[in-house]
């Protein structure tokens, strides 16, 4: 994983905790990073998956 790999992975942490935040606005901090870690974690998976399957 190159620095240009780590640089999406971590944009879509940001992305999505963006948007909850924006979605959920009387949401409290913690509520907030669930689904980011969630989605987060889901979306480092399928993109390691996808680097396997590349080399």
């Amino acid at each position: 994983m190159d620095v240009w790999n780590g640089w999406l992975v971590a944009s879509f942490y940001i992305i999505s905790f963006i948007y909850f935040s924006i979605k959920r606005k009387d949401a409290d901090l913690v509520s907030l990073i669930i689904p980011v870690l969630v989605l987060g974690n889901f979306f480092l998976l399928i993109f390691i998956i996808y680097s396997q399957i590349q080399c």
